[in-house]
């Protein structure tokens, strides 16, 4: 716990900081932040602001809550957020259910006596025994603990103007309720002798080493880009861009329109790609060298072209384009195969088997070879059209696009 000298130095620096910088009128001026993400921003002070799944799969950490107001003091600094500086702030509550570490305390104990056991039984009964042990952290609660996450959402993409913006403004900020709620404790715990919360010794220590330092640090300065903890965990796994959409929006199979979770890709065509600026001034010199860029559409055309072929032949076959190739998948699986406990494929479904004895290059039968790019070597494979298949199928999991979850 915190010294006395020590809370009267940072109570002290706090009222310096209010006095010198901080904003305290509750109706001052709002920030230019009002309405840039939409509509005006609800602040109503005898309303809940609970975070959902529609509030944006990409949000802004600003702080965590934990101790016996920490779901008051939660909602005070959401609605301060929104109140005066217009941000969509919501908070996120959690339950922590610690009897797991109990479980495994008790998994611990049979497991050491299973070995002393055995020890005994081979004549080692005083053979010094030395077992990792668990760390349990006790709870007075009975084993669980709630905490109280203050985040700022509504954002689509985890790069854009806004969500950087508003990043940028939150990390500067000193909410007065957030000061306010320092001092509370302190003076509780002076008063009570109790111990603070772990979040609020944190906050206290930040004003500590600023003080020392003489630094600028502000309280939201971990303020931290993160996503939306409602939303299931498989939600942000082969998700593409809305550039990428983009490029696949007028594919008449698009691979992104599968309703499957696996396919099985079969083709792929690589465009040719400039990334280093000197090499695109060259390029820009060389109209032939300049030419080759447009590869890039030629694999597109190519993977459209072996797409409608396996069509009109009966496959259910898909394409798919992104930033430097284009692929064909053949097939729509929710599951591959049998697998083992670690997720790999150990027996495939007979349908994919089918698919890789299909397009799988045959010394026997295939006597062909071709490249992919002008920069890679001739390679065994299949062919469409005299367009070129991969050697051998590989199986893929099904990209998804970025479901919208905009609230208005």
């Amino acid at each position: 716990m915190f010294k006395s000298s020590q809370v009267i130095t940072i109570l002290v620096i706090m009222n310096c900081v209010i006095a010198s910088g901080v904003d305290t009128k509750a109706d001052g001026p709002r920030s230019l932040f009002n309405g840039l993400f939409g509509n005006k921003v609800s602040a109503d002070s005898t309303a809940d602001y609970p975070l959902d799944e529609t509030n944006g799969p990409w949000m802004i950490y600003v702080k965590n809550y934990d101790g016996p107001n920490a779901c008051d003091d939660a909602r005070a600094l959401a609605l301060e957020l929104r109140k005066k500086h217009g941000f969509k702030a919501y908070v996120y509550h959690k339950q922590f259910d610690h009897a797991a570490s109990f479980e495994e305390e008790n998994e611990f104990k049979k497991r050491e006596m299973d070995i002393r056991m055995t020890l005994a039984q081979n004549g080692f009964e005083n053979m010094p025994l030395s077992i990792p042990k668990p760390v349990r952290t006790k709870f007075v609660n009975g084993g669980t603990s709630n905490e109280y996450a203050v985040l700022v959402g509504d954002f689509q993409l985890m790069d854009d103007k806004d969500i950087n913006k508003a990043f940028e403004k939150i990390k500067t900020l000193e909410p007065e309720c957030l000061i306010a709620q320092l001092k509370r404790d302190i003076a509780l715990a002076e008063q009570t002798g109790s111990e603070l919360s772990r979040t609020t010794q944190l906050d206290l220590q930040q004003w500590a080493t600023r003080e020392h330092y003489k630094s600028t640090v502000r309280l939201l300065s971990k303020a931290m880009k993160c996503t939306n903890p409602i939303l299931p965990l498989d939600y942000f796994n082969n998700r593409v861009d809305h550039f990428v959409q983009e490029l696949n929006k007028d594919s008449r199979w698009s691979l992104l329109r599968n309703p499957g979770k696996y396919t099985i890709k079969v083709a792929e065509f690589k465009g040719y790609v400039i990334a280093d600026p000197k090499e695109m001034e060259e390029a820009m010199k060389n109209e032939s060298k300049l030419h080759q860029t447009s590869q890039l559409a030629r694999a597109g055309d190519k993977a459209e072209t072996v797409c409608h072929f396996l069509r009109e032949k009966g496959y259910e076959a898909y394409t798919f384009h992104d930033r430097t190739s284009s692929i064909v998948t053949v097939g729509t699986f929710d599951t591959l195969g049998k697998t083992d406990r670690h997720g790999n494929v150990v027996d495939f479904h007979p349908e994919v088997t089918a698919i890789f004895k299909t397009f799988t290059w045959d010394p026997e039968v295939d006597k062909k070879v071709a490249r992919f790019a002008p920069d890679e070597p001739y390679q065994p494979g299949k062919s469409i059209l005299n367009i070129p298949l991969l050697p051998i199928p590989k199986e893929m999991e099904v990209p998804r696009p970025f479901a919208n979850y905009n609230r208005r």
